[in-house]
């Protein structure tokens, strides 16, 4: 399976895994805890949930991974999740291996430690997704939320997960998914009806961008200083849609929901989930912002 990979994307070193149960679980793969035999550093490994593709959908499968990696594997920010290297044989499919956080996602982090300055940990995320919209090529993460940042042990946020959207989100790839949410409280209008973009199609069926990024960040900040996911009140996914192309957005929680909130950071809130993309802000302008909020 090696032959699939650039040398440089195999992870170079043996690693075993520890314990007989998976450290998290996320929307379409399970975290494992992996020690690496040579240096004894703890490493992470993101292997794949369902059922094996056969040989046609299993090479597609790879050559969109390969493309995604090529991009990670260039990127280096201190709110961008490091890309380590591929595990061929860990499970049916190739498995990620990134630096292992044992704070986990920041909604996680947030409810089990409430930190007193939220606005640190979303200024962090703002700086990572600016760096990837700056880029020559910019990337558009496609699937920004709680779940797909995660905290080091310094209590800094860093963004993962950008791009494999358009592997699990692909026609031909049927993953077992753990997410019963969905990512639809964190997804902008044009992306839910894309007739009404011109963004281009990506491989997941997906109409992402830029700027539909940052009205999941928009989401993303409120899901974090609340530590509840978006249109927490709406328990059914298809009204959370409805609500959404409808022009409607969560209402301003409670001084004692939220009371990191103050009215300065929910203007920024509110301004990233714009209903027309045009009149959202870069997300330059809002970290910019988010900055003068300290």
């Amino acid at each position: 399976m090696a032959n699939y990979y650039a040398n440089s994307f195999v992870y170079p070193r043996e690693l075993t895994r520890q314990g007989n149960y998976c450290f998290d679980i996320g929307a379409y793969a399970d975290v494992w805890c992996a020690k690496d035999t040579g240096t004894g550093e703890t490493v992470a490994i993101k292997s794949w949930r369902g059922a094996g593709f056969d040989t046609k959908t299993h090479q597609k499968f790879v050559d969109c991974l390969n493309r995604e990696l090529t991009i990670w594997s260039g990127l280096s920010h201190p709110n961008v999740v490091q890309f380590k290297g591929v595990v061929p044989d860990f499970g049916h499919l190739p498995a990620l291996v990134m630096p292992f956080y044992q704070r986990r996602s920041v909604i996680k982090y947030i409810r089990e430690n409430q930190p007193t300055r939220i606005l640190d940990l979303a200024i962090d995320v703002a700086c990572g997704l600016t760096y990837l919209h700056s880029l020559q090529r910019p990337i558009d993460h496609g699937d920004l939320k709680g779940s797909n940042i995660l905290v080091d042990d310094d209590g800094r946020a860093l963004i993962c997960d950008f791009g494999l959207n358009n592997l699990v989100g692909g026609a031909d790839f049927n993953f077992t998914t753990a997410n019963v949410a969905g990512s639809c409280r964190w997804m902008a209008p044009e992306v839910m009806k894309p007739s009404d973009t011109p963004a281009v199609e990506n491989e997941s069926g997906l109409y992402t961008s830029t700027k539909s990024d940052v009205y999941s960040f928009g989401m993303t900040v409120l899901e974090m200083f609340t530590a509840e996911k978006p249109f927490a009140h709406l328990h059914n996914d298809a009204a959370v849609i409805l609500a959404t192309i409808g022009g409607r957005r969560p209402n301003r929680p409670t001084a004692e929901k939220a009371p990191q909130l103050t009215d300065e950071i929910w203007e920024v809130i509110e301004s990233c989930w714009a209903q027309d993309p045009d009149q959202r802000p870069t997300m330059d302008m809002v970290g910019k912002w988010l900055q003068s909020c300290i």
